[in-house]
């Protein structure tokens, strides 16, 4: 398998690629929106999850497992430690497990999503591949091709330094 790709659609707030077993998602039952983005943060810090912020989409994404081989408009890295099994997700399944201790990731409509890798250690690239200055606007929905490519290449060590949630907006 070199590639794979998925549709989500996401209301607002942020996609990402997480950890099935090693992502911790509950937060508190009120967490309030500086917390949510803080407990990604720290999460994103240990490896346990890679996440950048979008806006409300239909978002079209490709995983390809090798190193990125295109720039797009922008781009993020981090790194990931993994078990075997990565979920792609979207704000709304984070924000249900950051609010609900019961709800386990993934969630029963997001099982077509979950992606099987080695165990190991991945530098995850994410690449915007179309203008930003297309944010909010019904011609990015109007969009064929892919929003996103996130490439997930094998790594030796997490070089995470501090946990980050790039272009989210709040």
């Amino acid at each position: 398998m070199n590639s794979v790709k998925f549709e989500l659609s996401s209301d607002y707030g942020c996609l990402a690629l997480l950890d099935i077993s090693n992502y911790s998602g509950f937060v508190s039952e009120n967490w309030e929106l500086d917390q949510l983005k803080a407990h990604i943060c720290n999460e994103n810090a240990k490896g346990h999850i890679v996440a950048w912020g979008c806006t409300a989409c239909n978002w079209n994404i490709e995983v390809h497992f090798s190193e990125p081989t295109i720039e797009g408009n922008r781009a993020y890295r981090s790194f990931i430690e993994t078990e075997g099994e990565l979920l792609l997700t979207t704000y709304d399944s984070i924000t249900m497990a950051a609010q609900f201790s019961e709800t386990v990731l993934p969630e029963p409509h997001e099982k077509d999503q979950v992606v099987k890798i080695g165990k190991g250690i991945y530098e995850v690239t994410v690449v915007q591949n179309f203008p930003t200055e297309l944010i909010n606007t019904e011609e990015l929905w109007e969009l064929t091709g892919s929003h996103y490519i996130v490439f997930i290449n094998k790594a030796l060590e997490n070089k995470n330094t501090k946990g980050e949630l790039p272009w989210f907006a709040a």
